[in-house]
């Protein structure tokens, strides 16, 4: 009996767990895809991006990526764009 209780804990843990990663893996494969949507309109609006301008775009939260890519439409220079998620 306590064998099939252990049992019954692993998988559940298990299943937890895998769920856990699950998730974890969407949200970070959505910022990705945030990133790099933001580096594609800039790099559409000013051309080519350093790769130091993408480092810093991928190393930005999820809200600072959404607010990028607000000021991106308004934007006149990369740095504009990007420094703002930094200066609060």
């Amino acid at each position: 009996m306590l064998a099939v209780t252990t049992d019954n804990w692993f998988e559940q843990s298990k299943e937890e767990g895998h769920k856990e990663g699950h998730k974890e893996g969407r949200k970070e494969g959505h910022k990705e895809g945030e990133a790099r949507l933001l580096i594609r309109l800039l790099e559409d609006k000013f051309g080519s991006l350093s790769a130091e301008a993408q480092a810093v775009i991928y190393r930005l939260s999820e809200t600072s990526l959404l607010e990028c890519l607000k000021r991106s439409l308004t934007a006149k220079t990369v740095q504009e764009v990007i420094n703002e998620s930094f200066q609060a």
